[in-house]
């Protein structure tokens, strides 16, 4: 069930080379994932039956929604990133380049008697949502894109974030030229949406 389960990544060096996963995104409230070996129907001349189902190209994908904590998922889906404090707050630059955005080992799991562990190598985020509503707090859905899977020999020991989350009463939302912002007044919702476009 589900206060069994995980969801944790960590970066790998070379794409594709599978790292044993020990980083938390945050809150995860849900994790999906969809594997297809987009079979090719096979006919013939002369006959009207499928003679053959053949192997097309595998594909591995996966939608994740967290409580936002931290920043570590967006590394992924932007590439690059520069840190800098002004004042209280902390600012995160991101510099956009898709032929430069890391990929990440996943890996979903149940801990408990029976332990159960899938992984997915080779991930790049593609589509990132940064949103939040009235009444509640700031979540980040990403779907990523693996290169293959595996069985991990074993499960991953969770360790979350104990970083605070963000709620709707401590957001603004500014619209302007960098640095001079104006706040939208009675805004109820927020959500921003970036797509890597992967292929």
């Amino acid at each position: 069930t589900a206060y069994q389960a995980y969801f944790m990544i960590s970066s790998e060096t070379t794409y594709g080379t599978p790292v044993a996963p020990t980083k938390d995104v945050g809150y995860v409230q849900s994790h999906s994932i969809e594997e297809t070996n987009n079979l090719a129907r096979v006919r013939a001349i002369s006959t009207r039956e499928v003679q053959t189902d053949a192997g097309g190209r595998y594909a591995v994908t996966g939608s994740v929604e967290v409580i936002y904590q931290h920043g570590r998922i967006l590394n992924y889906a932007f590439g690059a990133t520069n840190h800098a404090s002004n004042s209280n707050d902390r600012i995160h630059a991101f510099t956009v380049n898709n032929s430069a955005l890391p990929s990440f080992t996943a890996e979903g799991g149940w801990a408990g008697v029976a332990q159960t562990a899938y992984r997915v190598e080779g991930c790049k985020v593609g589509s990132t949502t940064l949103g939040i509503d009235v009444d509640g707090q700031f979540t980040v859905r990403f779907d990523y894109t693996g290169q293959q899977n595996s069985v991990a020999g074993a499960t991953q020991t969770f360790t979350g974030s104990a970083l605070p989350v963000y709620s709707a009463y401590q957001a603004t939302v500014s619209t302007g030229t960098s640095g001079g912002e104006t706040v939208v007044a009675e805004a109820r919702s927020f959500e921003l949406t970036l797509n890597n476009d992967l292929q």
